[in-house]
């Protein structure tokens, strides 16, 4: 199976996710099948990441990505005319993949000393928000964290940056890679039991989320890859992704309006 056809299933099933989110009334099932949409995508990006041509170029269209989606979120939300108890559009992948692939490269660089300096910034920036929060105004929050990249709020969290990083690190390693992705599934699953599930643990430092623990079939798929690309447009998928969702969002307002 090629990273192509990969690609293909985590699109579909990632579209089939986000319907379930943003249009009401849809069945619950539609989250079990998104689940393994994020890890396949970080799959599918390690590769690419580890092939590209140039990483600080891949970092960079990532990071500027981001922004972008960051813009849109709140474009789409005010065209939308909102009301106040709803908030912008939360998906911002582009920058969870960014913080994930700046990780990797400084790693692969030895750049130690910029390793840990991007470990003081995020605790800094985490003492800010945690201290200061009147400082970043409720509807900007998601432009603030794609403009920033702390690790504790991007999409996802630490869990799905420490993925990134793990499959990158152990993508052509089937045994490994196994290992990554029912180790992460089980941290998932115990972060979503009644015993851990306390406001800070689930949204503010680890942000699990639901059945985030169905992210283990994935596996399957990954396993299947033949080591080639195939054909496509690097680019379609910078540009179906926040389309896609910002689409979905005005359907929802709309439909809730009604």
């Amino acid at each position: 199976m090629s990273q192509r056809s990969i690609k293909r299933i985590a699109l579909i099933t990632m579209i089939i996710d986000h319907i379930g989110g943003f249009i009401p009334g849809m069945p619950i099932w539609f989250h079990y099948i998104g689940r393994i949409s994020a890890p396949l995508f970080f799959f599918c990006c390690a590769w690419g990441f580890e092939h590209t041509r140039s990483k600080e170029r891949f970092i960079l269209r990532l990071y500027l990505a981001g922004i972008v989606m960051g813009l849109g979120n709140l474009a789409v939300y005010y065209l939308c005319g909102s009301p106040r108890s709803a908030d912008p559009p939360e998906n911002g992948i582009f920058t969870t993949l960014f913080l994930g692939a700046l990780l990797c490269y400084l790693w692969e660089k030895k750049k130690y000393g910029f390793l840990i300096l991007s470990v003081i910034y995020q605790i800094a920036f985490m003492l800010i928000v945690i201290y200061a929060p009147f400082i970043i105004p409720w509807k900007f929050e998601q432009m603030v964290i794609c403009i920033f990249a702390p690790i504790l709020y991007v999409e996802g969290g630490i869990i799905f940056v420490m993925l990134f990083c793990a499959l990158y690190l152990f993508k052509d390693c089937p045994i490994l890679l196994a290992d990554v992705m029912l180790t992460c599934s089980f941290v998932v699953y115990k972060g979503t039991h009644r015993a851990w599930n306390t406001p800070i643990m689930r949204f503010d430092v680890f942000n699990f989320w639901d059945f985030g623990y169905l992210m283990v079939f994935a596996l399957v798929i990954m396993l299947l890859y033949n080591g080639k690309k195939g054909k496509g447009s690097k680019y379609f998928y910078y540009i179906f992704y926040p389309a896609h969702v910002w689409i979905l969002f005005a359907i929802g307002q709309f439909l809730t309006k009604r």
